[in-house]
């Protein structure tokens, strides 16, 4: 909700200004030229003139004087009065009076004495005089709501201003009638007028003028969904109003900025900008900015379900506002209070406050708030028909049933003509919401394909423009409405629908890291040397941060320094068009690119409600989207709920060989579970169908598809050789990659993980990664394919780096690691050892590295591989330099576009936190934002001397196929005769 502030420093008064040459105080000296027995019109110029001296700097003698010259005036009033000259003082008089009562407050009052005002000045003919009265009572009419009457007087003072050629009251009465046209809901008209304004403001230099236009069209912008525009005047707006020290202006535009963080999802940013807001409002006591302030406030804590603190900042706004006479503003607390008292299933309270709210927005004829008013009363009474129906009252559930549809219909019809995108778009949810309740599928179709083309349009302005971390919070803002979307796919099977939500998996699958890679070929291939230097900049500024992640420090300046150069590339780089390609992608392009003995299968995975008469009943689904070469439309097959999943993963199991056994068996035990979770129901769909191409999700990444168990004595690898990829859509412009003799090789094993200084071994030397670094090293050399071999202390962190870049295969054998999220896990970080493995370091409170990367919050320092040295980081508290640690925070500020293939031959590389739909924050995403092509990874602790077979066997199919797909296929069915899954089925390969 956006601040709207009626009394605003900015707004002219329209007061005539007259020099004054000396200060008369002395009250004695009225009373003695009242007692004087010249005429009344000679003691009217007398005070007139007493009051242009000093009104500027007594502004209680000012009245006081201007109440006596009313008096006085009001004695001779007649016709012949008005065609006398002292006329004008009584108009003069009337206009100070009435803006005095327009500060006030005193409403009423002030529009009669503006009206006197301006009939005496339309007797005189006095044009600047009439123009004042006409801004003036446009003012008034702001102040009692009446917009319409408010618009016409200040349309009246605009075109005489026009007419006198008075540049400084233009620019003014451009701004105000911008004011009334956002709170009609006109924001396209308003924007113009603001930006009228703007113009002749530059070319006054009218800085706190211009503060006010940037911050009003910033608001413009926010609320067409164009955040990247409103940040830009916002922060032009802030520039200013520091610079001026306008402390009520200040305050405003930390509240707009705490907006817009707000409705891009980032509720903490947005919490430290209203603060900010708040303490400058109390301080300078601007009750109306306190109030909305609060209000906004109460909505963070409400989203983030501190329900308490929302009602107490609620609560408090909306008194606030009902003692200063804000109306719009305690309109939209009784609005979030009514939203609050739903949550918490208060459906009488709920019902009472939005009552109050519509009856607030009906006096005020605010279309907009009405609309919104509309929405939530249509909430409310769904509401109160679920608890009809459950309670077996069908009449009286479809009567509130259809009210409930009456008002989102309205709130719909209300909103769309005023092309504010979010309360429409929450209106088109509600109406949604109800038609399906009532079984009115056709409509509830419509609605919500509506719902998610608006979600589009916005994404196209919004989303290629913001930083990682922007983009990260916005897509969750949008999340829930594509799991609504899902969900209605599931429940009707609309063919139509199901189109639409595989083109959707398509795009939002991955995308943060479609876009990130996207912005760094375009840079890095440009010619632009001044981009590319900042690009350069950029990633410098981000190994520095990651640097002192590991280190422990603090980043949090630095990382938003990051942030906005981040910002200020996407700008630059026209990274939007490569997003516009990504995002026109659809299932028939899929469809196209298959042969007839491919499948490809998006899965996906939504809050799915059981039954719309029960919304609270939800569980977390898995659906499969299955496309082929004889597909009429995408097929949705029910999978499974995520409980199920869980129930055979466990929530935080271990990944040696005993729990690896259980989930997945063993060649004399076979583990049919997850088979008979996740394929079975596929395969009627998949039959002759040797490719399998999958987009995983959730908790699926996990899964390492090829060991899945058919039966006894088959395994999936056996029956489709399955491809995995971010998306589908890859299918489209695979990766073309030809192994051959000119390629360069970088090989790290055989690493010694103690210095000279090491005190503790907590990485112990692994034996068998020398014999397979050494046995690939002979491979290579036999075939003559250039190969550099990094082994015992040259395998250094500073090496891996200097090489990464270069190498078009890159083969790392080491320790690796992946630590939870450690808010989950905390009283289960633990040492685990088995005896088939080495041991797997957990973490200690003692080490440095405790806090540096185990209980990290950001889950790309979780993730690592370790080499030369490294064993110091573990086991001190300081390391100067580089500490041998290479997490995924730093493999992603490589350039590795020259990259073929990664193979990480250690421990749980593939792991990491999973992340809605941007799938696993570890290893695995940081090579992919580094630019390489095809990655070989573990999904659990790898076997040593079995690790090294694998290997071997690997690139002696690389070799001698050339294909990275085949040769891995090959090796997995090899390794698969004559081993478990354990040793054969940790190593996935992703494109």
């Amino acid at each position: 909700m956006k601040f709207k502030f009626l009394l605003a420093g900015s707004l002219i008064l329209f007061s005539l200004n007259i020099g004054f040459s000396q200060r008369l105080t002395n009250n004695d000296s009225i009373r003695s030229i009242l007692k004087q027995p010249m005429h009344d019109t000679i003691k009217i110029m007398a005070f007139a003139n007493w009051d242009n001296q000093i009104y500027k700097n007594d502004p209680s003698l000012d009245f006081l004087l201007n109440e006596i010259i009313d008096s006085l005036c009001r004695i001779q009033i007649s016709e012949q009065f008005y065609k006398n000259s002292v006329a004008k003082y009584h108009s003069s008089s009337l206009n100070v009076l009435g803006t005095k009562a327009w500060r006030s407050g005193e409403s009423e009052k002030a529009k009669t004495l503006h009206t006197e005002s301006l009939k005496i000045r339309l007797v005189l003919m006095d044009k600047r005089g009439i123009a004042g009265s006409h801004g003036n009572l446009g003012l008034v009419y702001w102040q009692l709501a009446d917009l319409d009457s408010a618009e016409y007087h200040l349309q009246q003072a605009l075109e005489i201003f026009k007419e006198m050629g008075n540049v400084g009251a233009l620019a003014q009465t451009n701004f105000n009638i911008g004011n009334i046209l956002k709170e009609k809901g006109e924001f396209e008209k308003a924007d113009d007028f603001y930006k009228r304004s703007q113009v002749i403001r530059e070319e006054l230099k009218d800085l706190k003028g211009l503060g006010s236009c940037y911050n009003n069209r910033g608001t413009i912008q926010a609320l067409f969904g164009n955040y990247q525009e409103a940040s830009n005047y916002y922060s032009m707006a802030l520039n200013l109003r520091v610079q001026i020290d306008d402390q009520r202006g200040l305050s405003e535009t930390y509240g707009n900025l705490a907006n817009m963080y707000f409705n891009l999802g980032e509720l903490e940013k947005s919490l430290v900008w209203y603060n900010k807001s708040l303490a400058l409002s109390v301080l300078r006591d601007f009750k109306n900015i306190q109030a909305t302030c609060l209000y906004n406030m109460g909505l963070v804590h409400s989203k983030k379900g501190e329900f308490s603190l929302g009602l107490k900042y609620l609560s408090e706004s909306a008194q606030i506002s009902f003692e200063t006479g804000s109306k719009i503003t305690e309109a939209t607390s009784y609005v979030a209070l009514s939203e609050l008292y739903l949550v918490q299933e208060d459906l009488e309270k709920a019902e009472l406050n939005i009552n109050k709210a519509i009856q607030i927005y009906q006096e005020l004829e605010n279309l907009r708030g009405l609309s919104v008013g509309l929405n939530q009363l249509s909430k409310v009474f769904l509401a109160k028909g679920h608890i009809a129906f459950q309670a077996e009252n069908t009449a009286l559930s479809q009567s509130y049933y259809s009210q409930a549809i009456q008002y989102a219909v309205q709130a719909v019809k209300n909103t769309k003509s005023t092309n504010e995108m979010r309360t429409y778009r929450a209106s088109l949810v509600s109406n949604f919401s109800c038609e399906l309740v009532i079984g009115n599928l056709d409509s509830a179709e419509k609605i919500i394909q509506t719902v998610l083309e608006l979600r589009y349009n916005e994404m196209k302005i919004n989303f290629p423009i913001l930083s990682e971390r922007e983009k990260e919070a916005y897509l969750k803002t949008m999340n829930e409405d594509f799991e609504m979307f899902y969900d209605f796919c599931f429940h009707t099977k609309s063919a139509e629908s199901i189109e639409m939500a595989y083109d959707n998996a398509l795009l939002v699958k991955g995308l943060l890291l479609k876009s990130s890679t996207a912005m760094r070929k375009i840079i890095l291939e440009s010619e632009d040397n001044e981009l590319i230097d900042l690009y350069n900049n950029w990633i410098s500024l981000k190994r520095r941060i990651a640097n002192l992640y590991s280190k422990g420090n603090e980043t949090k300046v630095l990382e938003e320094n990051a942030n906005l150069i981040e910002k200020e590339l996407v700008k630059k780089s026209q990274v939007i068009a490569e997003l516009n390609k990504i995002q026109s992608l659809s299932w028939k392009d899929v469809q196209t690119s298959l042969s007839s003995d491919e499948a490809a299968i998006e899965f996906v995975r939504f809050e799915h409600i059981l039954d719309y008469h029960y919304p609270e009943q939800k569980r977390i689904l898995y659906c499969a989207l299955i496309v082929t070469k004889e597909s009429e439309h995408p097929e949705m097959i029910e999978l499974f709920y995520e409980s199920e999943l869980q129930e055979i993963l466990g929530n935080f199991p271990g990944n040696n060989v005993s729990y690896i056994n259980q989930v997945y068996g063993t060649k004399e035990n076979t583990k049919l579970r997850l088979y008979d979770l996740i394929w079975e129901p596929m395969n009627p769909f998949l039959e002759n169908k040797k490719k399998v191409h999958i987009s995983p999700v959730g908790l699926l990444h996990k899964i390492s598809f090829s060991a899945l168990a058919v039966n006894e004595k088959v395994y999936l690898c056996d029956v489709h050789e399955i491809e995995m990829n971010t998306t589908t859509g890859k299918i489209v412009s695979p990766e073309k990659v030809v192994f051959n003799y000119g390629s360069y090789v970088s090989l790290f094993g055989g690493i010694n993980y103690n210095s000279d200084s090491s005190d503790t071994e907590i990485w112990q030397y692994l034996e068998g990664t020398k014999k397979e670094t050494e046995n690939i090293l002979k491979i290579l050399e036999r075939k003559k394919v250039h190969a550099h071999y990094f082994s015992n202390h040259s395998a250094t962190e500073e090496e891996f780096k200097a090489q990464a870049g270069k190498s078009s295969i890159l083969h790392i054998a080491t320790h690796g690691f992946f630590f939870a999220n450690p808010d989950e896990i905390e009283e289960k970080l633990e040492f685990e050892i088995s005896e088939d493995q080495q041991l797997v370091f957990r973490g200690t409170n003692a080490s440095m590295a405790y806090t540096n990367f185990v209980t990290n919050q950001n889950p790309m320092m979780r993730s690592g591989i370790v080499l030369a040295g490294a064993n110091d980081v573990w086991s001190q508290t300081y390391k100067k330099g580089e500490d041998g640690i290479v997490t995924a925070q730093e493999v992603s500020t490589i350039d590795m576009r020259a990259t073929d293939l990664v193979v990480l031959s250690a421990c749980e590389t593939g792991l990491g936190d999973i992340k809605g739909l941007e799938g696993v924050y570890g290893l695995q995403r940081s090579f992919k934002m580094a630019g390489v092509k095809f990655i070989i990874m573990s999904l659990w602790q790898v076997p040593d001397k079995e690790t090294a077979e694998f290997m071997a066997s690997f690139y002696k199919n690389l070799i001698k196929i050339k294909n990275v797909r085949q040769a891995f296929s090959v090796t997995q069915h090899t390794m698969r005769e004559k081993y478990d899954p354990y040793y054969w089925a940790a190593f996935i390969l992703i494109e």
